[in-house]
C-alpha cells in the first residue's frame, strides 16, 4: 500500500513539474524557473537594455527511430524562434514555438514592452523571406 501511494505522489509531482521563463517588464528583469506543484523556483536576473526582438524560422526533416511501440513518423518540421538581443550579435533570451502566429504575436508584445526593434525573418511556403 505504501509503495502504491508513494508512486502516485511521485507521479503527481512529475506531472505538475515544468520549466519556463518569466519576464517582469515593470522592473526590467527575468527569471528562468522550475515549477513544482505551482511554486516557481528561480532567481530574478536584471535584463540588459534590449535593442532588438527577432523572429526566425527553421525547417528540418524529423523522424523517430522505429521501436515497435510508437508509430514511425517522419516529415518536415518548422520551428519559429524568438531571439531577444541586447547587442547586435548577443542574444540574451530565446524562445521556440511551433506556431507562426503565436511566435509573431509574442515577439510583437516583447518588442513593444521592451521598446525594441522588431525584425521578422520568416521563410514563407514559397521560401521567400518577409521582413517588417
Amino acid at each position: 500500500m505504501a509503495v502504491g501511494i508513494g508512486a502516485i505522489i511521485i507521479g503527481l509531482l512529475i506531472i505538475t513539474s515544468y520549466g519556463g521563463t518569466l519576464i517582469d517588464f515593470t522592473q526590467n528583469r527575468f527569471k528562468e524557473y522550475q515549477s513544482v506543484v505551482g511554486y516557481k523556483f528561480g532567481e530574478w536576473t536584471s535584463l540588459p537594455e534590449i535593442i532588438k526582438v527577432k523572429v526566425i524560422s527553421n525547417s528540418y526533416i524529423s523522424s523517430n527511430t522505429p521501436n515497435g511501440i510508437s508509430p514511425t513518423l517522419s516529415g518536415k518540421v518548422t520551428e519559429f524562434k524568438i531571439l531577444i538581443y541586447s547587442k547586435p550579435s548577443v542574444a540574451v533570451l530565446s524562445f521556440v514555438s511551433s506556431n507562426e502566429d503565436k511566435a509573431v504575436k509574442y515577439a510583437k508584445e516583447l518588442a513593444s514592452n521592451l521598446n525594441a526593434e522588431l525584425v521578422l525573418n520568416i521563410q514563407q511556403k514559397n521560401e521567400t523571406a518577409k521582413e517588417l
